[in-house]
């Protein structure tokens, strides 16, 4: 059976955020293994809990743009964007038993940046992403590393795409 047919793509709505941050635990704990340590990954996963009224309130303000793609009512994986900074910050998939989930994803909020006028989309991708935006047209600069409110650092590259109007 394809799963991707029970995945809907939408706007992130207010009860989403509890399935926003269990995705995105899970993505880091077990998708980053080899590229991150244990508090590299603790820290990120902190990082995403404290700031989540922020990221609520940019969403609210029209500031920022978040879609999750849920599957039988479990939030799968979500993408966040900025299109007044041009900036694609945030996606993740949980692991699961869907496929192409992170593809759809991008592609939907690439669709909505460049609608908003983004002709250049940038962002920064963790290590063990690389591959995957390397495939979807993005080209991978220089290394940079982001330090995290506890101090931690989490290195990763710059990412840029130049999106189809």
């Amino acid at each position: 059976m394809d799963n991707n047919v029970n995945i809907v793509i939408r706007p992130v709505r207010t009860e989403d955020w509890p399935g926003i941050l269990e995705a995105h635990r899970e993505a880091v704990m077990r998708k980053t293994s080899g590229h991150y340590t244990q508090e590299q990954k603790e820290a990120w996963i902190e990082s995403m809990r404290s700031g989540m009224e922020e990221r609520k309130q940019s969403v609210e303000k029209g500031e920022n743009v978040v879609l999750v793609a849920e599957y039988n009512g479990r939030i799968a994986g979500f993408a966040a964007a900025s299109p007044s900074r041009r900036q694609l910050f945030q996606l993740y998939v949980a692991p699961g038993e869907w496929v192409g989930v992170g593809k759809r994803l991008l592609s939907a909020i690439e669709e909505k940046m460049a609608f908003s006028g983004v002709v250049i989309l940038d962002g920064r991708c963790t290590l063990n992403a690389v591959e995957f935006y390397r495939r979807r047209g993005y080209n991978i600069g220089e290394p940079n590393v982001r330090e995290l409110a506890c101090g931690v650092g989490l290195p990763g590259f710059i990412i840029r795409k130049q999106l189809k109007p």
